[in-house]
């Protein structure tokens, strides 16, 4: 299978050509950032649902300690492919400073500023905490994880939700991580110190 294969060698270019892009970063680019106008009502419905099963997430983080967390009370959390912003309100309502950054935020969105992921326009050692739920779209996992950990200050973590892979869409990034490839994740970001 061409698309298995590439994915496994990080061969970008047979990987672009075989899902239809071109190989051109700016090619995946255009393709996350059509997403919201492409099936808008369906980012809308995910987004409300998200903000729902975030905020029970960090719930329970909060509750059980998970990972030594007591609080998010004036933290600052970045969420990284936060679309509409569903994980940034979430946040928000356990009284961090959360902001959310992606490629197409929609237009007069309060909580999520247009950026990329893999080029984080922040200065370095800003934020406690760093949150992605769409790893599934990553172009560049060495990219990501660096801007990542470079953002975070010192100690800070980096929490991520890991999805099953059910089947290759069109917004899948070349570094897509899921569930079943969880071992590879982690090993990815402790790789970058994170």
């Amino acid at each position: 299978d061409v698309d298995k294969r590439a994915r496994m060698t990080s061969d970008l270019g047979i990987w672009l050509k075989s899902s239809g892009s071109t190989e051109t970063y700016s090619a995946y680019i255009s393709k996350q950032q059509s997403k919201l106008d492409v099936v808008a009502e369906k980012v809308h419905f995910i987004d409300r649902q998200r903000q729902k099963q975030i905020k029970a997430q960090f719930d329970r983080i909060l509750k059980e300690k998970i990972g030594g967390i007591t609080s998010f009370q004036k933290k600052s959390i970045i969420c990284l492919g936060a679309r509409v912003g569903g994980e940034v309100r979430a946040m928000k309502s356990h009284g961090a400073l959360a902001i959310g950054m992606d490629l197409n935020p929609g237009k007069n969105n309060m909580d999520v500023v247009a950026g990329d992921f893999h080029d984080l326009s922040f200065p370095s050692a800003i934020f406690d905490f760093a949150f992605c739920n769409v790893l599934d779209h990553i172009y560049t996992v060495d990219k990501f994880a660096t801007e990542v950990d470079r953002v975070l200050v010192k100690d800070g973590i980096f929490m991520a939700a890991l999805f099953p892979h059910h089947k290759k869409d069109d917004w899948n990034g070349p570094d897509a991580m899921s569930i079943e490839t969880k071992d590879k994740v982690i090993q990815n970001f402790e790789k970058h110190g994170l």
